[in-house]
C-alpha cells in the first residue's frame, strides 16, 4: 500500500484523536493483516535506532552534544509509539517507523526524501491492512505529541568572552580561537529533569588549590602532544576521540540483536539511554556556560598567573588533539558516558555488560565486560589528549549518574 494511501487511512482511523483512540479504530475496507514476528518488531526499533544516529550525526552532521538531544527526542517518540501500538491490532513495525520519521523529517527537513525512502522500505515491509493503517496512525500520533511537547529552541545564545579574562576564566583556545560552540544546548527544557540546572554538583577546583595542581600537573605530563610519560597514551584518546553517544547507541544495538532483546525492551532501553543522556548533556553545558573554567591549554601556557606556587608554566605547550571550542568543566564526553553506560548497568542490573565499541575513523573495535573497565578507559581518555581535568572528568561523571538515577525515577513506562 503506498505511504500517501496508509496516511489517509490513518487519519480516517483517528489518529487526530490520538494514539489510543487510533489504535483501537476499525477501519473498513481493508484486509487483515498476518501477525507481525516479534524479531521483526524488534528489528524495526534497532532499524531506525541506526536511521536516526545516520540521520542526525551523519547526514545533518550535528555536533555530539546537540545530537545526543535529538537521539533522546526520537528515542521517546518511538517508545511511545511502541507502547500504544498493541501487537495484533496494530502494527509496530509501522508505528515505530511512523513516529522515527515523523520526528527526524520535522527536525531535519534536508533528509526529507532518504527518510521518505526508509519510512517506505518498512511499510513495504508490512502486509497491507488495517494493523498497518493503525500502526501508522499510533505512531504519526506519538510523533505529534512530542513535537507539540517541546519548545523552539532559541540557538541565538552565545556566551559573552571578557576581553581581558581573569585567570581561571575560559578564553576561546588556538588554533580556531572560536566562540563557545552550542551554548543555547545549556538552556534547552530537559527531557526528564525538571530544568537545566536541577543538578548541582558544585564547582570546579579552586585554581589556587593543590587539587588544582595536582591536576594540572598530570594533563601537563601525560597530555602533551608527543609525551613519553609512562603514563601517556595517546592512542587510547583517540580511540575515545568521536561522538561516543554515537558509539554507544550503536553498541547496544548490536547487544540487543545478539541477546534477542524484544521490541518494546529494545525501544525502552533506547529512550532511557538517550533521553537521560540528553538531560545530562543539558545540564553539562549550562555548568559549562556558568562556571566558564578555562581549558588545560590555556591553564598551561598560563600558568604563572593563577597563583599557584605548584605549577609551572609551559608557553608552548601542546595538547594531542585541538580542544573543542568551548569550557573545560564539566566534561560532556564523561556526562554522557557516565549517564549511557550507569544506565545500561541499571537495565541490566549488573556491572557485567557485553559491548562492543567500535571506532569507524581507526577501525579498532574494543570489547568490554565490564561497566568499570569501560568507563575508566573512557574517564583517561580526555586527560590523556590533554583537553580535560581529572576534575572536570569526574564531576563529569557525577553530573551523569544524577541524570541517569533521576532520569530513571521520572520515566513513565
Amino acid at each position: 500500500m503506498s505511504i500517501s494511501t496508509v496516511r489517509s487511512r490513518a487519519l480516517a482511523a483517528g489518529a487526530c484523536l490520538g494514539a489510543a483512540a487510533a489504535s483501537l479504530a476499525f477501519v473498513p475496507g481493508t484486509a487483515q493483516a498476518r501477525a507481525e514476528s516479534g524479531a521483526a518488531r524488534a528489528q524495526a526499533v534497532r532499524d531506525w535506532n541506526a536511521v536516526a544516529v545516520r540521520t542526525i550525526a551523519g547526514e545533518a552532521a550535528l555536533a555530539p552534544p546537540a545530537a545526543q538531544l535529538y537521539l533522546g527526542l526520537v528515542s521517546s517518540a518511538v517508545y511511545d509509539a511502541v507502547t500504544h501500538a498493541p501487537p495484533g491490532r496494530a502494527s509496530v513495525r509501522a508505528a515505530v517507523a511512523s513516529a522515527a520519521h515523523d520526528v527526524l523529517a520535522s527536525y531535519f527537513p534536508a533528509s526529507a526524501a532518504n527518510l521518505g525512502a526508509d519510512l517506505d522500505a518498512t511499510l513495504a515491509s508490512v502486509s497491507d491492512g488495517a494493523q498497518e493503517v493503525r500502526g501508522v496512525a499510533v505512531g504519526e500520533a506519538a510523533a505529534a505529541r512530542l513535537l507539540a511537547s517541546r519548545e523552539p529552541v532559541d540557538m541565538s545564545i552565545t556566551l559573552p568572552v571578557d576581553p581581558t579574562p581573569e585567570p581561571g576564566e575560559w578564553r576561546p583556545t588556538p588554533p580556531a580561537f572560536a566562540p563557545m560552540a552550542m551554548a543555547w544546548l545549556g538552556f534547552v527544557d530537559p527531557l526528564l529533569l525538571p530544568s537545566p540546572t536541577s543538578i548541582d554538583v558544585g564547582g570546579p577546583d579552586p585554581i589556587t588549590s593543590p587539587e588544582y595542581a595536582a591536576d594540572l600537573d598530570e594533563v601537563q605530563r601525560i597530555g602533551e602532544l608527543g609525551s613519553t610519560d609512562p603514563d601517556a597514551d595517546a592512542a587510547n584518546g583517540i580511540f575515545w576521540n568521536y561522538p561516543v553517544g554515537v558509539l554507544y547507541n550503536v553498541a547496544v544495538r548490536d547487544w540487543a540483536s545478539r541477546t534477542g532483546m524484544g521490541a518494546r525492551a529494545t525501544a525502552r532501553m533506547f529512550a532511557l539511554l538517550n533521553m537521560t543522556s540528553a538531560d545530562a548533556i543539558i545540564s553539562c553545558w549550562r555548568m559549562k556556560y556558568d562556571e566558564k573554567f578555562w581549558r588545560p591549554i590555556t591553564a598551561i601556557r598560563e600558568a604563572d598567573t593563577d597563583g599557584n606556587g605548584a605549577t609551572t608554566a609551559d608557553p608552548t605547550w601542546t595538547p594531542v588533539v585541538a580542544t573543542p571550542p568551548y569550557p573545560d568543566w564539566p566534561t560532556g564526553h564523561g556526562c554522557v558516558t557516565s549517564s549511557f553506560i550507569h544506565g545500561l548497568t541499571r537495565l541490566t542490573g549488573s556491572d557485567t555488560i557485553d559491548l562492543n565499541i567500535s571506532n569507524p575513523l581507526t577501525g579498532e573495535t574494543r570489547h568490554y565486560s565490564s561497566a568499570a573497565a569501560l568507563m575508566e578507559s573512557a574517564f583517561l581518555s580526555r586527560i590523556q589528549l590533554g583537553i580535560h581535568f581529572r576534575d572536570a572528568m569526574e564531576d563529569g561523571y557525577r553530573v551523569g549518574q544524577i541524570a541517569s538515577d533521576r532520569g530513571f525515577a521520572a520515566f513513565k513506562d
